[in-house]
């Protein structure tokens, strides 16, 4: 199985991003993290505010799955909008394999996006992937 938790897009939803003269005083990706903490909402998970991690964008804390499982995701603008989700490290077995839960709520957000008029152009890479030449995958899981 392969695996993809990065995703690349693009959106018209506000550049929201502060500044000061030369300086940013909250970078940007807040409405963007809300919005997929709508998402989230809509696939039956309990999440976080977003969380604000400076050049890093913003975080989102996430219960999923019967037992609440914990996940986490990342929204940041690197030319255009990345995002990064992830299971906590408890959640793999001893064999590093991915949690149930994990792979079933991001297959549904790979669909949310993918449906969602707000986010277009939505291509999922592995850490290795990301920022090189590949074109990425419209799906996240590869059996």
């Amino acid at each position: 199985m392969k695996v993809r938790p990065w995703a690349t897009f693009t959106t018209d939803l506000p550049d929201d991003q502060i500044e000061e003269g030369p300086q940013i005083v909250q970078f940007a990706g807040k409405s963007v993290a809300n919005a997929i903490a709508d998402v989230f909402a809509r696939l039956g998970c309990e999440m976080s505010e977003p969380i604000y991690a400076h050049e890093h964008g913003w975080e989102l804390d996430i219960l999923a799955g019967k037992q609440r499982r914990r996940l986490w995701c990342q929204v940041t603008l690197i030319d255009t909008y990345v995002i990064v989700f992830e299971q906590n490290s408890w959640i793999a077995d001893l064999f590093g394999r991915y949690h149930e839960v994990y792979l079933d709520v991001l297959t549904r957000l790979a669909a949310a996006l993918a449906d969602d008029a707000r986010f277009y152009d939505v291509r999922w890479y592995t850490s290795d992937e990301l920022h090189t030449a590949a074109l990425g995958a419209s799906q996240p899981v590869e059996a």
